[in-house]
């Protein structure tokens, strides 16, 4: 909760009349629903007895191609197709390798190892590692908001990673 208030206070610039003026677009609507669906995922998800982390990691990208092979072919009827370019083929190897290939193989990895309570509690910081970019590129000031934000957030995630949590076996 400590975590979930800091995020709060840095988004709302410590001002939470804010929250009363949002402008909620179908997009945000969407990515609610991503996040509240990949949080129940990672606390519910369990490897099928006797798979291994990789036959679990083409279980599941066969579902998923399963899944969007109806988008893909209501677009190709629709007369839309990828155009065949270097730039186009680097992003679709970046996002099928790295974001999706090895990212998936590591969280369920880390899940694994550490639980989901500790794996989740990563998304926590990532107000931080935006900050730290931004600060590294755009040498953003640090004020004192962002200060007592990060230290919420750190207080929250040190609060969850020193409670001692039943890691479940998978």
């Amino acid at each position: 909760m400590l975590a979930t208030v800091g995020c709060v206070v840095l988004i709302t610039k410590g001002n939470l009349a804010i929250l009363t003026r949002l402008k909620i677009s179908f997009g945000d609507i969407l990515m609610l629903l991503a996040a509240i669906s990949f949080s129940v995922y990672a606390v519910v998800q369990r490897i099928p007895k006797g798979m291994t982390h990789v036959e679990y990691l083409f279980l599941m990208i066969f579902v998923g191609l399963v899944a969007l092979l109806p988008f893909y072919l209501t677009d190709m009827f629709l007369g839309n197709s990828l155009s065949d370019n270097l730039t186009t083929l680097s992003y679709i190897l970046y996002l099928g390798i790295f974001s999706s290939l090895v990212a998936f193989y590591l969280w369920n990895r880390s899940i694994g190892i550490i639980g989901s309570m500790q794996a989740g509690v990563a998304y926590y910081l990532l107000p931080v590692f935006v900050f730290l970019i931004d600060y590294i590129a755009f040498r953003t000031k640090l004020k004192n908001l962002i200060v007592s934000s990060f230290l919420l957030i750190f207080g929250g995630v040190m609060i969850i990673h020193f409670t001692r949590h039943e890691k479940r076996t998978n």
